[in-house]
């Protein structure tokens, strides 16, 4: 079985595409969705009801005080009783009505405990491909080496984990930016790396008001590094040299920003 699980923090413009996108699933009859408002202060938790009254294999939970995107991402996976767990954004949507169903059964077949697909980005109203740097037509698996270099998966939206891999490392990790890098570098770490399935199966959503997006390039690199310090402390020894060269290279970049 597979479980959907979408933390929700005032996502109102966005939330009904993101849950339509999973609804469209060739399996959804067979899945669960947990949906939890973060305490939105918009009518994001209003437009999750509704999806969870029309559909009897929706569940919305509303946090009474809001739990930071890591903490509310803990709770969903608290509640999974699945062997796969498929996250999305709610500003992000599949665009294959067959994507959980082609990556259950990819990563059922591999030893890794997690995948992700390749992805358009959607910035602003322009579009382009993600993961370009990797073989678009290629199947391969990318270790914490090949992750600590660039963070290829981009966001949760496009990955498919096994769920207790999964919920062990967000149960280690408190970090709450970057939190999808270090989360899928250290998985990848501890377990045989990280899948990549070469079809276009998701859009991520560059918010300008995001987290991210709404950084300057001084603050971008400085965010990163820091992230990347983070990251050190929950890996091995063995990636403390590739993690000292990017730092150092990160710490050039903010010394030219």
């Amino acid at each position: 079985m597979i479980t959907v699980i979408i933390p929700v923090y005032n996502n109102e413009q966005t939330l009904d595409a993101a849950v339509d996108s999973v609804v469209r699933q060739s399996i959804f009859r067979d899945i669960r969705v947990l949906i939890c408002d973060d305490a939105s202060t918009d009518r994001s938790a209003e437009k999750a009801a509704a999806w969870a009254a029309r559909h009897d294999n929706i569940e919305l939970l509303v946090n009474p005080a809001n739990l930071g995107v890591m903490g509310n991402y803990r709770k969903l996976l608290d509640l999974c009783d699945s062997a796969f767990v498929a996250p999305l954004e709610a500003d992000d949507v599949w665009t294959s009505n067959t994507r959980l169903q082609i990556l259950a059964a990819f990563l059922a077949r591999s030893e890794a405990p997690s995948c992700f697909n390749r992805f358009l980005i959607r910035d602003g109203g322009r579009y382009r491909l993600g993961a370009a740097q990797l073989h678009p037509e290629r199947y391969s698996r990318l270790s914490a080496f090949d992750l600590i270099e660039e963070n290829y998966p981009a966001s949760f939206t496009n990955c498919f984990y096994k769920t207790s891999v999964f919920r062990d490392i967000l149960a280690d990790t408190q970090e709450s930016f970057g939190y999808d890098w270090m989360v899928n570098t250290i998985m990848a770490a501890r377990g045989l790396g990280m899948d990549f399935f070469p079809a276009v199966l998701s859009t991520y959503h560059i918010s300008p008001n995001g987290a991210w997006s709404s950084l300057d390039r001084g603050r971008k690199i400085s965010k990163t590094l820091e992230t990347l310090l983070a990251m050190q402390t929950h890996l091995p020894a063995r990636y403390s040299q590739n993690i000292g060269r990017r730092a150092d290279a990160l710490r050039r970049e903010v010394a030219n920003a």
